[in-house]
């Protein structure tokens, strides 16, 4: 229902005198017929004045605001729970409930987890547990009250929402009693009563004449009230199987979500089936029994509150049954492979995949429910839903389909990626990037490995230096300009062909250079830097690797790695010495380790992986649609991947030769001015520290020649690398601070202006991008500056709101830890705060926050203009 501003504004003067109700006597909606409803219900309110009567009426109403699950844990508070908290701890409460009435909303603040627990408490008729009670509580982690303007801007919301739900259980009264209402407006008044059953028939009635003698009708009567108590005793009846059975769906879900949230997964895993599988059987009863009255909920969406819900009943009921029908097959697929995950022993990949094999059958019968449950719910409106239920999609649900979607495609392909089908073995590329000298995908590419498997079975695995793959008699295209300009590559060859940002754009031409060597193709490519090694050591923990004197663990493997690269003198080296031959050693002892020694910890494991994904240390293509989609969804495809958004991603690339990223620091600062909203601005700064512990010169010859010669590992150098940064397309640059390098500097004796190189043909198609020359002499700092003008789609103006949003992606690029990065955001003066990321911090009209790279970083700040 469209509530008006005078509307609000009367509710708004009802919540303002509602400590002393004798002021609301004379207001007009004491006239309402929620409040002759109340009366009605509760006969000794008789006595009570016209301004009590009516705010015992809202009172009573207000419970129908409270969302339908816990609040959220987030970044944030949960905006519905504060909407609603703040006119508990205000008005209703001590309304109810008798407690103090609040002086202020600071004072409010403190009081909103009790006002809340008591609604909720009442709700639930005192039969949570203390448990259960903690998951409701709202603010009490919180180390100081949120802003005033936080607390102003949930009241207003919440007296919108109340108003909303007031007028709906008005007009539900006006139809329901075929009355007018004085509250309604024209057009709501007359379409609630022109609605009613009773008032259409009266119409007819009244324009009829009798046609039936008295003792006829009489008769009739007699009947018809035997009938509608034979009917009444049956739908009683009916009724109460409908409740007990939704008693059991809400039961069997309510487990089904504590054991999701359980730490100990595999050890609850058992559980899940039989409560999926009593659940779907819940679920096709409750159809059974509710399946004669659903094709009257089209009709009913002119209930208050919940019509929309009842309207959508049939879609949420095959949403829910096939969802639960596609969980439970998922749970029969993967069981035996969890029970095999649990048990003792080492890993042994032949018979994972044979169980996964086994287990086709489950996915695809999970696909198909899976497919029918989206059907449903692209039907579902959520718009015109209650709050409870919209919150219950949106926010609980939908990340769960995303989440299942994925799964299954997972688990589907999963025989496919194993060769395991009809397609035969599978065979992969593996790109060994060293992030000490750091290139755009992670890391110059050293070393490149095959790998081979046959129904889940390692068939070949070997890595080689991936300058061996080099074969001049084949025309390799020509490298990008920045490499012929400062690096002297006058082609395209395998170890540089990361070069480019967006991975699976480096991916292509891994592959095409890679076949020009090789006379097979490849069905997959897989990237993993040094740091993905240094996590795999700490889940599976020490290994013995031939020829090293000690245990190799996460804390010693990049020395170890670095040593192994350096060349032993000329005069004690042994003549099958190679600089990769250690990557060999160490794959082995690792595979040793998972495949025969059997004392890893898999859950620890898995969830390392994940991490290394997550962090982008393992980079994933596989010539799969359906992974391909999942790889993509979860940023683990290693795309530059802006969204609608202001977007944000520096890459550097070391173009000097040397292994100085080992002793590179790198910061990253973002200011954003929002003053003018018509012309937002941003300021990047880029800070980087070369570490390397002495000062020598910068020049092409001297010490870098003589560490390419002896092929040393040179980490105690001058660094030269080439600086990008992506931006959203659209975004002008405005100024920056670039660097001038003399041609003594420089490796082929050429001059370099201080310039910023304007990358519009830039690889990904999807963003603007920037480069620039950088030099960093070892002990000193260099930062380098970047101004934009940011486009017009930054900001994002609510439809029916003055609330402005900024969004903001920062991509991380592979191959670096955890960059520190900082954001400053200048809002206009006028504004009003409405949100802003965890951990912000306020001074006037700016904000600051103060976080790292180790995963993207996306925030958002929303704030109102009058």
């Amino acid at each position: 229902m469209n509530v008006a501003k005078a509307q609000i504004k009367s509710l708004k003067d009802i919540l303002g005198n509602i400590r002393s109700p004798e002021k609301l006597d004379s207001h007009p909606w004491t006239e309402s017929l929620l409040v002759q409803n109340v009366v009605t219900q509760s006969p000794e309110l008789v006595q009570k004045s016209p301004g009590e009567k009516l705010a015992i009426a809202v009172g009573k109403i207000f419970p129908q605001m409270m969302p339908s699950r816990p609040p959220r844990r987030g970044l944030r508070l949960d905006t519905q729970w504060g909407e609603f908290g703040i006119l508990a701890a205000q008005y209703f409460a001590p309304l109810n409930f008798g407690t103090p009435y609040p002086t202020s909303f600071r004072d409010a603040w403190g009081r909103i987890d009790d006002a809340i627990l008591r609604f909720v408490g009442q709700t639930h008729n005192g039969t949570l547990t203390e448990e259960e009670y903690a998951r409701y509580r709202l603010v009490c982690n919180e180390q100081e009250a949120a802003p005033n303007s936080t607390l102003s801007d949930w009241h207003r919301k919440g007296v919108e929402r109340l108003a909303e739900v007031v007028l709906d259980y008005e007009q539900h009264l006006s139809i329901s009693l075929a009355k007018p209402s004085p509250i309604l407006r024209g057009a709501q008044a007359n379409a609630a009563v022109a609605a009613s059953p009773k008032t259409r028939s009266s119409k007819k009635s009244s324009a009829a004449r009798p046609l039936v003698s008295p003792r006829i009708k009489r008769s009739a009567i007699v009947l018809l009230s035997l009938l509608g108590l034979v009917l009444c005793v049956a739908g009683g009846v009916k009724a109460r199987r409908m409740y007990v059975l939704a008693e059991k769906v809400q039961s069997n879900v309510r487990e089904l979500q504590g054991l999701a949230a359980s730490s100990h997964r595999m050890d609850g895993f058992q559980k899940v089936g039989p409560r999926l599988e009593s659940l779907r059987q819940d679920l096709g009863s409750l159809r059974r029994e509710t399946k004669p009255f659903l094709w009257l909920a089209p009709w009913l969406s002119w209930v208050p509150v919940h019509g929309g819900d009842l309207a959508a009943a049939p879609d949420l009921l095959d949403l829910a049954e096939n969802l639960t029908i596609s969980a439970n097959e998922i749970v029969q697929a993967a069981q035996p492979g969890v029970e095999y995950l649990k048990s003792d022993g080492a890993l042994n990949p032949p018979r994972l995949t044979a169980i996964m094999v086994e287990a086709q059958p489950h996915f695809e019968e999970a696909r198909k429910a899976f497919d029918r449950a989206l059907v449903a719910r692209e039907k579902v409106d959520v718009l015109l839903l209650s709050p409870r239920v919209r919150d219950l999609i949106v926010e609980d649900l939908d990340p769960v389909l995303s989440l299942m979607d994925d799964g299954l495609s997972v688990g589907s392909s999963f025989p496919r990626l194993m060769g395991a089908t009809n397609e035969g073995p599978k065979t992969y590329l593996l790109l060994i990037q060293n992030e000490d000298e750091l290139r755009p995908t992670g890391g110059f590419i050293s070393a490149v490995g095959t790998l081979i498997v046959k129904d889940g079975r390692v068939i070949s695995l070997t890595f080689e230096d991936s300058y061996a793959l080099d074969d001049w008699s084949k025309p390799y295209p020509v490298a990008p300009w920045q490499l012929r300009h400062y690096m002297d590559v006058p082609v395209l060859t395998l170890h540089d062909s990361n070069w480019f940002a967006d991975y699976p754009t480096t991916v292509l031409y891994a592959e095409y250079l890679y076949a020009l060597s090789r006379s097979h193709s490849v069905d997959g490519v897989i990237a993993l830097d040094q740091q993905a090694v240094v996590m795999a050591l700490e889940a599976i923990g020490p290994v013995e690797v031939e020829g090293a004197p000690y245990p190799i663990t996460a804390e010693n493997v990049i020395g170890y790695m670095r040593s192994a690269k350096t060349a032993p003198p000329q005069q004690a080296r042994p003549q099958d010495w190679h600089r990769k031959a250690f990557i060999n050693k160490i794959a082995g002892a690792v595979l040793k380790r998972l495949l025969e020694e059997g004392d890893v910890q898999w859950n620890v494991l898995s969830v390392t992986m994940l991490r290394a994904l997550d962090e982008r240390h393992v980079l994933l293509q596989f010539d799969d649609p359906a992974m391909t989609r999942v790889l993509a969804r979860r940023g683990w495809d290693g795309a530059v991947a802006p969204e609608q958004a202001d977007f944000l991603m520096v890459v550097d690339a070391n173009v000097g030769y040397t292994k100085s990223n080992a002793v590179l620091e790198t910061s990253l600062s973002y200011d954003v001015d929002l003053t003018d909203q018509s012309s937002p601005n941003g300021r990047l700064a880029v800070t980087q520290t070369n570490n390397a512990p002495k000062n020598v010169p910068c020049v092409a010859g001297g010490e870098l020649k003589q560490s390419i010669e002896l092929q040393t590992y040179a980490t105690d150098l001058c660094y030269w690398g080439y600086l990008r940064v992506y931006k959203t397309s659209g975004t002008k640059l405005i100024d920056a601070t670039p660097h001038a390098i003399p041609a003594s500097q420089m490796f082929l004796g050429r001059d370099v202006p201080a310039r910023v190189d304007p990358l519009n043909s830039d690889e990904t198609g999807k963003v603007q991008a920037f480069g620039t020359l950088v030099l960093v002499p070892a002990g000193q700092s260099v930062v380098t500056n970047f101004e934009f003008a940011l486009p017009a789609n930054a900001l994002t103006v609510a439809s029916d709101s003055n609330h402005v949003s900024y969004r903001l992606k920062v991509q991380k690029q592979p191959g670096t830890l955890a960059l520190p990065l900082t954001i400053r955001l200048r809002l206009p003066a006028e504004a009003t705060l409405v949100s802003a990321p965890e951990g912000a911090v306020r001074n006037g009209n700016s904000l600051s926050v103060v976080t790292d790279l180790r995963q993207d970083v996306n925030m958002e700040f929303i704030f109102a203009i009058p």
